[in-house]
């Protein structure tokens, strides 16, 4: 969809400075989790990184061969890569589907290499919008999503799994679709306008402080 890739795309900048100090000096080799239509991966493989890209989806992983030119593993490959074979492997807005987090985090320490890194975006449940729109906050997405983080529940289960988080990142556009989804689900109309002028107020409020922004990027390193 427009949005996915706009997601995606929205999330290269800050991903790309976390990632450029961990590619040795032949070719580093990415694992995208979750690739979605491909957009991010396509990017990233531009960037000069051997990309694997997994995604649960069939019908994603037609559009991503289709219109990024990327081809896609079905999510089970996961299990045929081998040990401590990744330099980085990201994760956006993934996390928050997966039904099964110990697995997960056990499968990406084993196939993430000791000087790696880890990128992980989720929704924010403590962020600015989520405390304004409450039961109508779109990123509870329900039942689709599974789990809520915010900064301090991320800080602890990464620890829990043998990772530390080196630096956290805001996502302040995201909060201009989620606003306008929330306005929307609230019943308040025109629930466009009403939902950027509160992303904007929301993005102005993530500029001094980031923790209000309705997504994160974590990145990681193994302890």
């Amino acid at each position: 969809s427009f949005f996915g890739a706009a997601k995606d795309l929205l999330g290269i900048s800050p991903a790309w400075g976390s990632l450029t100090g961990v590619r040795p000096s032949k070719e580093g080799r990415l694992l995208d989790i979750g690739a979605g239509t491909g957009y991010f991966a396509r990017e990233m493989q531009r960037r000069g990184f051997a990309v694997e890209a997994v995604e649960v989806s069939e019908d994603a992983r037609k559009v991503a061969e289709k219109n990024a030119g990327i081809k896609e593993k079905d999510i089970s490959a996961l299990a045929t890569f081998e040990n401590e074979s990744f330099d980085a492997i990201t994760m956006w807005h993934v996390l928050e589907h997966v039904y099964n987090l110990a697995d997960e985090w056990q499968t990406l320490r084993r196939l993430l290499k000791n000087d790696g890194r880890l990128v992980i975006a989720v929704p924010n449940c403590a962020s600015l919008d989520a405390k304004h729109y409450r039961e109508f906050w779109a990123a509870y997405d329900v039942p689709r999503h599974l789990w809520h983080f915010n900064s301090h529940t991320m800080k602890l289960m990464a620890e829990q799994y043998g990772f530390k988080i080196m630096s956290i990142h805001p996502m302040p556009f995201d909060a201009y679709y989620i606003s306008m989804l929330s306005e929307k689900y609230s019943g308040r109309k025109p629930y466009f306008l009403r939902g950027m002028m509160f992303g904007t107020y929301s993005w102005f409020k993530t500029l001094c402080n980031k923790k209000n922004s309705s997504s994160l990027i974590y990145v990681m390193r193994k302890l």
